[in-house]
Order: structure tokens, then sequence, then C-alpha cells
């Protein structure tokens, strides 16, 4: 599969944005973001080059979803499937229906040094205002 690799994406809803990291092996995702959600499903390339994304995002207590839902007491999933352009839109905002809401998400490829942070997880530091 030519989407075999690491993707780096950043999501907006109505309650903020987001940003994580997958990786594509064979057409199984693995991923998580900086809030703690997990993914896990697959991701099929048609003959046109469509992406369907058919997963699962796992979500830890009291994590707030970016299209408005209250945090959770308990860590829960819910499905997310969609059908992307060729290699995710490539960097270009795609809107997705998460119900209750909907999610912007733009997908890019990245290097694959990023793979482990995709499997593991990641934290996210902002810096110090200058000034």
């Amino acid at each position: 599969m030519a989407l075999k690799g690491t993707y780096g994406f950043v999501y907006c809803g109505t309650a903020g944005l987001g940003v994580g990291i997958f990786n594509l092996n064979g057409d199984q995702i693995i991923g998580c973001d900086y809030g703690g959600g997990r993914y896990t499903g697959t991701a099929i390339q048609d003959s046109t080059g469509s992406i369907t994304v058919n997963a699962t995002i796992h979500i830890a207590p009291a994590v707030l979803l970016l299209e408005g839902p209250a945090a959770q007491d308990i860590s829960y999933s819910r499905p997310l499937r969609h059908v992307f352009p060729p290699l995710f839109g490539d960097g270009s905002p795609q809107q997705i229906d998460v119900p209750p809401g909907t999610v912007t998400v733009m997908v890019r490829r990245i290097a694959d040094e990023f793979h482990d942070a995709a499997v593991n997880g990641f934290t996210l530091q902002t810096a110090r205002r200058l000034g």
C-alpha cells in the first residue's frame, strides 16, 4: 500500500482544536492525539485513490471532545468512519461528521521518525511568551 507510513493531523471542532499522529502498516491504523485519544482501525485505498477509514476512537475519562459533548466519567469508544480523497487530502481541510457535530481535519504524511509517538503517545508544551 502506497499509504504506509506516519501521518500527522490537526483537527478543530466547536469546542477547540487538537493534534495527533497515526501510523499505517498495511491497512492497519494505530495512533493517538495530544488529548489522550487512541485510534485503531483500517484505511483502505480503492482504485481511484480514495481512502475509506473505518476506525475507533478510544477516549479516556474526563476528556472533552471537540464537537461539543460533555466529558464522561469513564473511558469509552466512538466510531470514526469517513471517505478521504487520495493522500487523505494531503493537508487540505476535510469535514467529518462526528455526531453530535462536525470536525474539520487536515492530514499530511510526516517523517517516520515520529512512528513511536503514534504508538506510545506524546505531550505538547507551549512556548513561553517572549517579552
